[in-house]
């Protein structure tokens, strides 16, 4: 759980009598007023909102189970695995040069309890970086954006299967070995 300070700031606005009546405010802006505050604790789906909301994202409200090997789409969710939670934390833009512009798609890796174990960014500069590793507890995960190797073996091409503009798949050893061979290099002579 999180605990909130004893100071919370609020925007004091113009009276609606004030308005409905047209007369004159007193004070044209609005002001920031510093009250004391008891403290509250915030659970970890209204933090989730928070959190989203404070990152320019799209809120998280809405708790997926998701599988590993599976497509899910993210926006507005908490994706929900056995081991960790995935949120979207935000998508950035950035001017490289006067010709080239990057974008940037951040996702946070939450513990089962919320707290935060790490993140990953996934770059889309022209050539997009489609495929990351990170680790929970010390087991390497891999996730995969844009597009995907899914049901390809290490024989076939570079992975043409696209994914939606709005999907990740994040992959466990099993799970890539049943159906993503390509990716089982991330794991051969990594062991946590």
């Amino acid at each position: 759980m999180l605990e909130i300070g004893r100071t919370n700031y609020r925007i004091r606005r113009l009276r609606p009598s004030r308005l409905l009546l047209v007369q004159e405010a007193r004070h044209p802006s609005p002001r920031i007023i510093r009250t004391l505050a008891n403290p509250m604790r915030l659970s970890f789906p209204i933090l989730m909102v928070c959190l989203g909301s404070a990152l320019g994202a799209e809120p998280t409200t809405e708790l997926i189970k998701s599988e590993y090997g599976a497509p899910n789409s993210y926006v507005g969710r908490l994706l929900e695995y056995p081991d960790f939670n995935i949120a979207f934390a935000g998508k950035k833009e950035r001017v490289m040069s006067p010709l080239a512009s990057a974008t940037d798609y951040c996702f946070n890796i939450l513990g089962t309890r919320g707290e935060r174990l790490c993140a990953i960014t996934f770059v889309n500069c022209g050539v997009p970086t489609y495929v990351l590793d990170f680790k929970v507890k010390g087991t390497i995960y891999v996730a995969e954006m844009f597009v995907s190797s899914i049901g390809q073996r290490v024989s076939d091409p570079v992975p043409v299967i696209k994914l939606r503009p709005d999907e990740i798949i994040v992959w466990s050893e099993a799970s890539a070995k049943a159906n993503n061979q390509r990716l089982l290099k991330y794991w051969k002579g990594k062991d946590g």
